[in-house]
């Protein structure tokens, strides 16, 4: 018998960061707990000379001993809990260290026997296999809904890809019916306006279909090797007048982000969705709104979080992260912002997120979501790294150096 039996669980990284906390105790009768106290809970293996007892565990060894023999800062928080002895085991999934085992005796001094060791860590492989079936099982079932998430997203892709394919015929033949019989009618018909109408009307709908388009992930795409740090420098302009004068854009670029390969077009379509729809979670307070870029190395555990992961490869990926301080998302929200026509905005068509999720498809890229409601937002926008120099965008200012006219320029603004 024992006067209270534990276990720890690491976190953090091994070494200097390496923590334990507790998540189960057992006490016999009249003994106190300890669980409760927050001194338990992430502390860190180096205070109070707390290293050569990690040491011992990660090598698999079994550490016994009296509270009086420990440095006394330690020994004060045993005493507290009426600890005289204790005798502590390793917990490993695999050949992984995952925490201790540990007993507590309070009633007097105690010299663990060999046999009461073994039988702890016969304890401790039975709960180190436990838990391993229940991580592998968490990370199937996570691959699992990926899987699934993955060929959803695919399959409304093939969808949208089709109906839009078809519809853009249809507007074609509208658009073209509509440009002949404009040539057709008198310059003083007052049939202009209805056709005018119309050609307007089919255009809205060609967008749409363009952005259907963009969510299959089979639009058109011009690829070479961009800067992201130098793409968002020329769109800042157009960002600034299309989001609320209330809200500040704050720049932070990180150093020697390499090229990726895209679409300067359609990855800057992605900064424009994602910007306005941020100054739009923050309505009319004020607020932030973060632009960020950068280079990570990822791992599958990284990748599992994040959306249309499942086929990609670990490796370095450039970063672009679009945050705010807005409104945040509930878990019901966050779970349908990529659906096709799903939008809690008055206004809104619902394509936008679907369009961006779409553009990331077609460039092997993923994309992870943070928000919390009243918390604000975060989207961070993954691509592989490209090798290779980096195009600067031609310009079309040939042949216009000696180009001159005449006219108005009429400036609307709402101040």
């Amino acid at each position: 018998e024992v006067s209270r039996v534990y276990v720890f669980e690491n976190s953090g990284t091994p070494g200097d960061d390496l923590l334990m906390s507790q998540r189960f105790e057992w006490t016999a009768p009249g003994v106190p707990g300890k669980m409760a106290n927050p001194a338990f809970q992430g502390r860190a293996y180096r205070q109070d000379g707390g290293g050569q007892f990690a040491a011992a565990l990660a090598r698999g060894e079994a550490v016994r001993g009296h509270a009086r023999d420990i440095l006394p800062s330690a020994r004060d928080l045993l005493d507290r809990h009426g600890t005289r002895s204790y005798l502590a085991v390793p917990i490993f999934t695999g050949p992984h260290w995952w925490g201790f085992l540990g007993f507590d005796e309070c009633q007097c001094e105690r010299d663990w026997t060999a046999l009461e060791t073994d039988a702890l860590q016969v304890v401790a492989g039975v709960l180190g296999a436990a838990f391993e079936r229940q991580r592998a099982e968490r990370e199937r079932a996570g691959i699992e809904r990926k899987m699934v998430e993955s060929q959803k997203l695919e399959s409304l892709g093939v969808l949208a890809g089709g109906i839009a394919h078809d519809f853009n015929n249809l507007l074609t033949s509208i658009l073209g019916n509509a440009s002949l019989l404009r040539f057709d009618l008198p310059k003083d018909s007052p049939l202009h306006p209805s056709l005018e109408q119309i050609e307007q009307t089919s255009l809205r709908a060609a967008d749409l279909c363009r952005q259907m388009h963009a969510y299959s992930g089979r639009g058109r795409f011009q690829s070479q090797r961009v800067d992201l740090a130098r793409l968002v420098e020329d769109t800042t302009h157009l960002l600034e007048v299309s989001i609320s004068k209330k809200v500040v854009l704050r720049f932070n670029y990180g150093p020697g982000v390499p090229a990726v390969e895209g679409d300067p077009t359609q990855l800057r379509q992605i900064v424009m969705n994602l910007v306005i729809n941020a100054s739009e979670a923050i309505g009319d307070r004020s607020g932030i709104i973060a632009i960020s870029t950068g280079v990570m190395r990822v791992d599958q555990h990284y990748l599992a979080t994040t959306y249309l992961a499942p086929e990609l490869p670990e490796g370095e990926f450039a970063f672009l992260e679009i945050s705010d301080n807005g409104c945040g998302m509930t878990p019901e929200v966050k779970a349908r912002i990529f659906d096709p026509f799903f939008t809690t905005k008055f206004t809104g068509r619902g394509l936008g997120l679907a369009a961006v999720l779409g553009i990331v498809r077609g460039h092997r890229g993923t994309l992870k979501v943070y928000s919390e409601p009243a918390n604000g937002t975060s989207f961070k926008l993954l691509l592989p790294v490209a090798t290779g120099a980096i195009a600067v965008e031609a310009g079309s200012t040939g042949g216009l150096e000696n180009w001159r006219s005449h006219g108005h320029v009429l400036v609307v603004d709402d101040e």
